[in-house]
């Protein structure tokens, strides 16, 4: 029976420790925030990403949440499936963003800075395409991340390629000094939805996809530029 417990045990130690691993190893992009079981997440005119990263000092590992530019950092420990920090700190630089961008930002504060209790549980899920990361505080709020692949972030983002109306309700036009050759389309989440996306001269029938958030992938001369498109 000790053996047994003992197996248990080490494995469980094992998945922590991978659990653990892995969440340092990637890039986390928000989906939402769960507070008190309402969604709290992008506003339909929202140009920024939320992203968190545990950065890993030696020693210790600093975990930094930027939203609009606005970074917060703290030192934290590992325990299993938890983590806590003991200081933390906060700068911002000057950007611009939507009004109804302020209660996500303020979300996140009190999300990670605003309880009495600074310790946290996550799991991670391994979807289809990517990873699921789910961190509870002590306030049994959650808030739900995707996992972002590093080596397709890895592309050249053109300034000369504009895409209109954004937020779009049927027809998505844009304007690029490049020939564009193909058009993916892909969840929030990073679900690819289609690998060559139909489009006629320089407008994209958008009537048929489902209301949300979605990434648009244009190939053009070489390069590939993703722009964040919300359908009404």
């Amino acid at each position: 029976m000790k053996a047994k417990l003992f197996i248990y045990v080490l494995l469980l130690s094992n998945f922590s420790f991978g659990q653990t691993q892995v969440l340092i190893d990637n890039v986390w992009r928000l989906d939402k925030f769960v507070i008190n079981g309402s969604d709290v997440t992008y506003s339909e005119n929202s140009n920024h990403f939320h992203e968190i990263v545990f950065q890993n000092g030696g020693d210790t590992t600093a975990l930094v949440s930027g939203y609009c530019e606005t970074l917060f950092g703290l030192v934290c420990e590992f325990n299993g499936n938890q983590f806590s920090y003991e200081i933390f700190y906060s700068y911002g630089l000057t950007c611009n963003f939507n009004n109804d961008d302020v209660m996500l930002l303020i979300t996140n504060s009190n999300f990670y800075f605003n309880n009495n209790i600074n310790t946290f549980s996550y799991v991670i899920n391994q979807l289809e395409n990517v990873k699921q990361l789910i961190i509870t505080n002590s306030s049994n709020n959650t808030a739900i991340y995707y996992s972002v692949d590093l080596g397709q972030e890895k592309f050249e983002i053109s300034n000369n390629l504009v895409i209109y109306p954004n937020p779009v309700d049927n027809n998505l036009h844009f304007k690029s000094d490049f020939e564009i050759s193909k058009i993916k389309i892909f969840t929030l989440d990073g679900k690819l939805m289609e690998s060559n996306l139909s489009f006629s001269g320089n407008q994209i029938d958008f009537s048929n996809i489902k209301s949300g958030i979605y990434f648009l992938e244009f190939e053009q001369d070489g390069q590939v530029t993703r722009k964040k498109v919300v359908k009404r």
